[in-house]
């Protein structure tokens, strides 16, 4: 997660001075994703050529289910594996027919024996979720491998998953970023972008910066936007190769057009520090307000302090605090320290000794550096006046 910036300001007590200064950000790392229920009976057009089906699926998409089921039930006579898959989902959501998990069992098995990973990945969940079965999750894993087996990405990633969690037997890293390995071979962008954070953690694999960036690369180039972000940061900081800042604002802009929220707070960041830019502290407020509006906990922060001081926004202390309050609600430790100093000083709101203190013992809960110091010296205080 990134580090706030800390506001100048000076807190007067009987006899002390506290000063906080804005340091360096970086912006927080993101977690993996993994798959869920297929959403597609993963069939080519090209290759399925059943005309009922295709009806049947354009029904269905369009949440016409007993028209599709009518189509699914024509396309079945003819073996159309797709079809059986489609009446699976259909028995299993209740949706144009009565609810009926055993019968949804029924046509995804008969699915698979037509060679159907989508049914297979069905099945798995199936018994991963209890609907039907009895909940199993080596059987779930078993049918997930199976799918693996037969060439579906999004298996390979619930098979991962399941080493990851231990789920279905022993938790295993390795185990789990050699499934990884598998699909990324593949060309699959989230086993790209997940075997780069391995590298990068040194989870199952070697900590190793250069092969994490090499995967992160793969992963950005095929639109992942967190992967843009880790090439931008790999760049930012010379992780895994020379630094660039130049070029690590290039990615950052490539994943802020998915609407990726780390990279707009970083490239506030780096307009806050003039870290590959000049500084211009106007242009960092703006990119801190495109990320406070997507709810970004760090840039609600550090553009709240930029309003507690008036640098490159106005004064308002009432907006800072808002700004610390709303980041503050995400648990972000540098903004609750912030609320801390506003009520210390008596700025956007009463001043308020004991409350800047609950604001402070929050921060210092999370081991944040600067409200344990606060604390130290306002009870060194309390000691002295003793």
């Amino acid at each position: 997660m990134a580090q706030g910036g800390y506001n100048t300001a000076t807190v007067a007590f009987v006899v002390l001075v506290l000063t906080i200064g804005f340091s360096t950000f970086e912006a927080k790392a993101s977690q993996q994703q993994t798959a869920s229920w297929p959403t597609s009976p993963q069939v080519d057009r090209e290759k399925e050529r059943d005309l009922d089906f295709w009806k049947g699926e354009e029904a269905f998409q369009a949440g016409e289910y007993e028209k599709a089921y009518s189509f699914f039930r024509r396309s079945i006579q003819r073996g159309v594996a797709a079809a059986m898959f489609r009446l699976g989902d259909l028995y299993r959501m209740g949706k144009g027919v009565k609810q009926n998990y055993s019968m949804a069992m029924h046509w995804y098995r008969e699915a698979v024996l037509r060679r159907s990973p989508a049914a297979e990945i069905a099945i798995g969940l199936m018994y991963e979720q209890g609907l039907g079965v009895e909940q199993n999750y080596v059987e779930a894993l078993s049918w997930f491998k199976s799918a693996g087996e037969s060439g579906s990405n999004d298996a390979l990633l619930m098979v991962a998953s399941y080493y990851m969690s231990g789920l279905g037997g022993e938790r295993d890293l390795a185990q789990a970023a050699s499934v990884y390995e598998q699909a990324a071979r593949k060309g699959e962008v989230r086993a790209q972008y997940n075997l780069g954070l391995f590298y990068k953690q040194g989870r199952g694999v070697p900590k190793d910066l250069v092969k994490a960036l090499v995967y992160f690369q793969m992963a950005a180039e095929g639109g992942n936007p967190r992967a843009q972000h880790h090439v931008g940061m790999a760049y930012l900081n010379g992780e895994g190769i020379e630094q660039n800042h130049a070029e690590a604002l290039l990615w950052f802009l490539r994943a802020c057009e998915s609407g990726y929220r780390d990279s707009v707070t970083q490239i506030g960041v780096m307009y806050h520090n003039g870290t590959g830019v000049e500084r211009n502290l106007t242009e960092a407020s703006s990119w801190y307000q495109k990320a406070s509006d997507l709810d970004d906990a760090v840039a609600q922060n550090n553009l709240g302090e930029l309003y507690f001081t008036g640098k490159g926004v106005g004064l308002d202390y009432g907006e800072a605090l808002r700004l610390y309050q709303r980041s503050a609600e995400w648990g972000y430790a540098p903004a609750q320290f912030n609320i801390g100093v506003a009520y210390l000083q008596g700025k956007g709101v009463q001043k308020n000794r004991e409350e800047a203190l609950r604001w402070f013992y929050l921060a210092a809960d999370q081991k944040f550096a600067r409200a344990m110091q606060a604390l130290d010296i306002l009870d060194n205080q309390e000691t002295v006046l003793k």
